[in-house]
């Protein structure tokens, strides 16, 4: 898979995002399946630096769903909603699995 800066990559499992590409590293935040997450340089060594903006709730700080994500950001796609609150990260998210990632736009 061939993930360049500016591709948009979709998530297709449950992802830590990391300070550093190593699963050692501290974790960023977790990204939900069926999250776009927009690749800030190219992939390296397993891993590509990223950044992901979506909605947080304030009962589950740090996991970031999209607007197009199943029951659980229901009320992130009304507008925010009783504790939904939008969010940015970077960081690093490991390409270990072909299956895990999915380029939509960019190179394949």
């Amino acid at each position: 898979m061939n993930i360049a800066p500016g591709s948009q990559v979709r998530v297709n499992v449950r992802l830590n995002m990391r300070l550093a590409p190593a699963v050692e590293s501290e974790r960023v935040c977790t990204v939900q399946d069926g999250v776009l997450v927009t690749a800030l340089a190219a992939a390296h060594g397993g891993w590509f630096r990223a950044r992901v903006r979506g909605w947080e709730h304030e009962d589950h700080p740090g996991l970031v769903f999209s607007e197009a994500s199943a029951s659980a950001s229901v009320q992130a796609r009304r507008g925010g909603g009783l504790g939904w609150q939008p969010v940015e990260y970077m960081g690093f998210l490991s390409m270990g699995n072909p299956a895990w990632l999915t380029v939509e736009d960019g190179p394949q």
